[in-house]
C-alpha cells in the first residue's frame, strides 16, 4: 500500500511539473500595458524586484561584483557589463538597467542566446534578464553588452539584481558611476 501511495505521490509531482508553465518566453507578453509576472515584469520594470512569493531581498551586503569596460561614455557607445560572485559565489537568475536616479536611459542592450531582454515602460531592449528565458542554471558571470542612446546626457549607473535562488537576492545594487561626455 505504502509503495502504492508513493508511487502515486511521484506521478502527481512529474505531472504538475510537467505541466508547470516556465517564465513568459515571448517578449510581446512584456509590456507596460499587458502585465506578465516576473512573476508581474511591470512590476519588476520599476522596482527590479523579483516577486518570489512571501520572500524578501536580502538586506546584507550583495556578493557579487559588477564590473564595466569603461565610466566615461559618449552617446552610441557601448559598454560591457560584468556580474560575477565574490570568492566563486554563483547565482541563478538578474535583471539589469541603466538609471539616471530614477529614470530608465532606453539605451540596448545586445540579444544573446542565454540573456533576455525586456521592454520596460517606453523603451526598446532596455532591460537585460534571465527571467524570460529557461536559463537557470547556476553562474558564475554573465557579460552583457549595452549601446548607449544616441541623446544620452545624463551621468548613470547600471542598477543591478541578483537571484542566488528562489528565496535568496539582492535588490538595486549600483555599478559605478558613468559619466557621459560632452559632444558639444
Amino acid at each position: 500500500m505504502k509503495l502504492a501511495i508513493d508511487t502515486g505521490l511521484l506521478l502527481f509531482v512529474f505531472v504538475s511539473y510537467a505541466n508547470a508553465k516556465p517564465f513568459p518566453q515571448t517578449l510581446e507578453l512584456i509590456t507596460a500595458s499587458h502585465k506578465a509576472s516576473f512573476h508581474d515584469l511591470s512590476q519588476a520594470c520599476e522596482t527590479l524586484t523579483p516577486v518570489h512569493s512571501h520572500h524578501q531581498p536580502q538586506t546584507s551586503p550583495s556578493p557579487y561584483t559588477i564590473t564595466l569596460s569603461k565610466t566615461l561614455v559618449e552617446p552610441s557607445d557601448k559598454i560591457e557589463i560584468r556580474i560575477t560572485g565574490k570568492s566563486g559565489i554563483q547565482f541563478k537568475g538578474f535583471m539589469v538597467q541603466a538609471r539616471s536616479g530614477d529614470k530608465i536611459i532606453n539605451g540596448r542592450f545586445e540579444r544573446t542566446n542565454n540573456i533576455g531582454l525586456i521592454d520596460c515602460f517606453d523603451g526598446k531592449e532596455n532591460t537585460a534578464t534571465n527571467a524570460v528565458h529557461p536559463d537557470r542554471i547556476d553562474k558564475d558571470e554573465v557579460k552583457l553588452i549595452w549601446f548607449a542612446p544616441t541623446n544620452l546626457k545624463d551621468d548613470f549607473n547600471f542598477v543591478v539584481t541578483v537571484v542566488k535562488d528562489f528565496s535568496t537576492f539582492w535588490i538595486g545594487q549600483k555599478s559605478d558611476t558613468i559619466k557621459v561626455k560632452s559632444t558639444e
